[in-house]
Parts: structure tokens; C-alpha cells; sequence
């Protein structure tokens, strides 16, 4: 899973990104601080990839905790470089994004 999801940053495919979302997905993006359906989680990150066109994802990190997975990484855009930040929980037998953060990092 971590390698479909390494792939969705790169390509800014915010479609197959979508199908990881938990039906209710928390994200924290530039311009958006919500926990939001599946649906409009898909819609907010096609415009954040659409403004921040992906060169580069990689993960820094991959922790698993408990009954989750913490996994950190490095999003290189055209315009920034973004820390992210996501939360995999097992619901039903399979991990789903619970949490997706993404910061600005400052160079």
C-alpha cells in the first residue's frame, strides 16, 4: 500500500488517492482544516495537487503503532516542499487514511 500511495503524490492522483480515505478523512492542508467525506477530501486534494504540481514524494518514515501506521513524508512541488503526514487505521480488515497532513516547509 505504501508504494500506491508514494505513487498518488506523484502523479497528484487525487482519484486513486481517495479510495486509502476512511469514509470520513481529517485533513489539514493549506486552506483546509476539516475532517471532511471521502468525497470532498478527493475534491480538496485534486486542487491542492492542481496548484501544487508534484515533482517528487518520498517517505521518510513508516511506524507502526498499535492498531495504526504512521508514515511521514517529503512532497517536492513546482512551487514548495511540503512535510506530510498520514494516519493508516485498520477499518474492516483494511488500512484506511484517517489523518493526512501537509505543511509548508520552509527552506
Amino acid at each position: 500500500m505504501e508504494d500506491e500511495i508514494v505513487l498518488c503524490f506523484e502523479t497528484g492522483n487525487s482519484k486513486t488517492l481517495s479510495g486509502y480515505f476512511n469514509l470520513n478523512v481529517e485533513l489539514a492542508i493549506p486552506g483546509n482544516k476539516n475532517i471532511y467525506s471521502k468525497a470532498q477530501a478527493q475534491q480538496i486534494m485534486a486542487k491542492f495537487f492542481s496548484e501544487n504540481e508534484p515533482e517528487k514524494f518520498q517517505i521518510l518514515s513508516n511506524t507502526p503503532k498499535d492498531d495504526s501506521i504512521n508514515m511521514i513524508g517529503l512532497l517536492n512541488t513546482k512551487k514548495a516542499l511540503f512535510r506530510v503526514y498520514i494516519v493508516l487505521k485498520k477499518t474492516n480488515g483494511q488500512d484506511h487514511i484517517h489523518l493526512l497532513k501537509i505543511e509548508k516547509r520552509q527552506n
